[in-house]
């Protein structure tokens, strides 16, 4: 454990704020009390700490009832580092994510709030080393929560990084942009169901091991939820939905 606090205080964390990090990674998840306990760092030193974290958007915070959760993010967003310290981050990765991977297994959730929360649910997908992903969705709300001129920006991106999107639109919510269109330069395969006209729906996106909840400017918002199981049932529902409209 010494040893990697040493590799993170070299990227730039402080003493205490690495072993609070490398805690969390142990935990998943924890209060106050117990990232204290488990790394003997006084609580009041834990406050500067998280913050800290918090600046660098190492991890996220959420509510179980009154109690307030702190959980650290996967070590992939310490890839956001400047590209010097990107050696010291490279070489330290696989053993980092052995400690998140060992940790508890309850699932994680992380809330945003506000159109820019939306975006870095957004910008979050893309951090990820995955291939694909899928999602329930359409045009209209989509572009409505993020803004028309971000989400070429991340259509963009997206087809940079080689990701495929794969989508289950409502048809007459769509307003036929494009660059959103189910075509392979834009690496998309659309499909699309039928259903009398709604009021603004959130989007789902679906991607190992997480589910994204989006929602439009009404209520702007965007859930984050990391766990298995929700994840196996989710891309069970989309796959059914996905050949039943073939």
């Amino acid at each position: 454990m010494n040893s990697h606090r040493d590799h993170l205080i070299q990227i730039g964390l402080n003493d205490k704020s690495a072993m609070v990090y490398l805690t969390l990674l142990q935990l998943g998840s924890g209060t106050v009390s117990e990232i204290a306990a488990k790394s003997l760092i006084k609580r009041s030193t834990i406050y500067d700490c998280l913050e800290e974290l918090a600046d660098r958007e190492l991890i996220t915070q959420s509510l179980k009832g009154k109690r307030r959760l702190f959980v650290a993010k996967d070590p992939e967003f310490l890839k956001r580092k400047p590209t010097k310290e990107m050696e010291i981050i490279e070489s330290q990765l696989p053993e980092l994510k052995a400690i998140f991977s060992s940790g508890d297994h309850k699932p994680k959730l992380s809330y945003q709030e506000g159109q820019e929360g939306i975006k870095r649910a957004y910008d979050d997908i893309l951090e990820s080393s995955i291939e694909e992903y899928y999602y329930f969705g359409n045009e209209n709300d989509i572009i409505q929560a993020t803004g028309l001129n971000y989400m070429k920006d991340y259509v963009e991106r997206r087809k940079a990084k080689g990701i495929w999107s794969n989508a289950i639109r409502i048809r007459n919510k769509d307003e036929k942009h494009s660059f959103l269109s189910g075509k392979e330069e834009n690496l998309r395969r659309v499909r699309y169901i039928d259903t009398p006209s709604m009021h603004s729906t959130a989007s789902i996106t679906i991607y190992p091991t997480k589910v994204v909840i989006i929602s439009t400017l009404n209520e702007a918002y965007a859930l984050s939820i990391e766990s298995k199981e929700c994840h196996q049932m989710m891309m069970l529902i989309w796959n059914t939905l996905w050949k039943s409209i073939q």
